[in-house]
């Protein structure tokens, strides 16, 4: 199990630990796993280290799932 993103929310606990994105509908809340290997190979850009040593990295595109996108429940 890994910890989600959560950002001031409930913990949510993902079952999938292998290398993979997240897409966050910011209506409902609901998490979808993807997979791009052009975002699991991204680089940290050298100059971006401020004391700070990255152990993982995942992507989080956030947008409006096509069920709330259908019902028009666009906010959240």
């Amino acid at each position: 199990m890994d910890l989600v993103e959560v950002y001031g929310g409930a913990k949510r606990f993902d079952p999938n630990v292998k290398s993979h994105h997240h897409l966050h509908c910011v209506s409902c809340g609901k998490i979808l796993d993807f997979q791009n290997d052009e975002y699991t190979d991204l680089k940290i850009p050298d100059n971006v280290h401020l004391g700070f040593t990255a152990l993982t990295s995942r992507v989080v595109l956030k947008g409006i799932c096509e069920q709330c996108g259908n019902s028009g429940n666009v906010f959240p």
